[in-house]
């Protein structure tokens, strides 16, 4: 698969359980655990995805695949991946922008949310994730 690697992002912070994201999402230690085991499995057996994809369909377009996850670990509270972006149209696309532009990338999910946790804490706390695949971001995803 090398032939097909235009860049290699290593130890990018997709994901924090120590601060809410922008949307005000709280991950708990356990559901990053259970991010990076199943990103870890998909490593050893598939590769997972990431994509440009911008709607809710959890089908993926190939048209939009442009990267791929080789390694996901955590410390201090970050789930860390390592990223080939692939040479396909999508990946291609992101690889010839212009080096001024930050690119982000964060999980392409389905949620389900504890709802009396969000009234005690003004915010977001994920009970459950189905993580599908890795999307390419416009904006810092926690950073307003």
């Amino acid at each position: 698969m090398q032939d097909y690697v235009l860049e290699k992002i290593e130890g990018y912070p997709l994901l924090r359980s120590d601060i809410p994201t922008r949307m005000g999402r709280l991950y708990t230690e356990e559901c990053l655990q259970t991010i990076a085991d199943t990103l870890k499995e998909f490593i050893e057996y598939h590769i997972p995805v990431v994509t440009t994809q911008r709607d809710n369909d959890h089908c993926l377009n190939i048209n939009y695949a442009c990267g791929a996850v080789t390694k996901a670990e955590i410390k201090d509270h970050v789930l860390y991946v390592d990223i080939d972006i692939l040479d396909t149209v999508a990946g291609r696309s992101l690889f010839n922008k212009p080096a001024e532009v930050r690119i982000y990338f964060g999980p392409l999910t389905q949620v389900d949310y504890d709802k009396d946790l969000i009234k005690a804490h003004n915010c977001t706390i994920v009970k459950n994730l189905q993580f599908d695949y890795i999307q390419v971001l416009e904006f810092d995803p926690y950073f307003k």
